[in-house]
């Protein structure tokens, strides 16, 4: 029987939390840079091609539809190589909160009073067999190693099918998209910025 080959790049550990919602943080894991940067030189690219990516589209009514590709964070995936060999790969990134403003500017959609939905599509593959949304208020993350105290503040976002409804109330959010399938998961960030956001009277 012909050996199966599994490459691993870097080990992840995910925790789940008791409380509240999204990734544990593990306090040593290493910055690294956002977007295309997370690619080790060593892995099979035609795996790495593989990994799904999210592009979140909103909608209103009001409003032109605003587009935008969500940052990959951590993600799991193997498949065959050419030789019928399984090949894994994994990629670890920070919780979404220790990202800073500029990371996820070109990650931000801006909403428009209520009526917004956004639309999750997913590239090279089918919808995911199971997937979860978390979101934090953005004020949280500023890039700082400490983030600790909001982590579990996180609270959960409801999903109908690929669609999820909702209302400006005023505040800016970060959300983190945790998405499974046969071939492995992805965790996915974006950030909403509000059209009529709160200001301090």
């Amino acid at each position: 029987m012909k050996k199966r080959i599994s490459v691993w790049l870097v080990l992840i550990i995910l925790l789940v939390l008791g409380t509240g919602c999204g990734r544990a943080v593990n306090e040593n894991e290493q910055q690294q840079e956002i977007a295309g940067d997370q690619e080790s030189e060593t892995s099979p690219d035609y795996i790495c091609d593989m990994i799904p990516k999210l592009e979140v589209v909103l909608s209103n009514n009001n409003m032109p539809k605003q587009q935008v590709s969500a940052i990959q964070l951590v993600a799991s995936w193997s498949a065959p190589d050419e030789n019928g060999d399984i090949i894994g790969v994994n990629i670890d990134s920070p919780h979404p909160l220790r990202l800073s403003p500029d990371d996820l500017e070109q990650f931000t959609v801006t909403l428009n009073g209520s009526g917004d939905v956004i639309e999750l599509l997913f590239t090279n593959v089918d919808f995911p067999q199971n997937i979860s949304i978390c979101r934090w208020y953005a004020w949280y993350a500023n890039g700082a190693q400490d983030i600790s105290e909001y982590v579990d503040k996180g609270e959960a976002v409801a999903i109908e099918g690929n669609i999820i409804k909702l209302n400006d109330d005023g505040q800016d959010y970060i959300y983190e998209v945790v998405a499974k399938w046969e071939q492995g998961y992805c965790y996915y960030a974006f950030r909403t910025l509000s059209g009529n956001p709160v200001t301090d009277s």
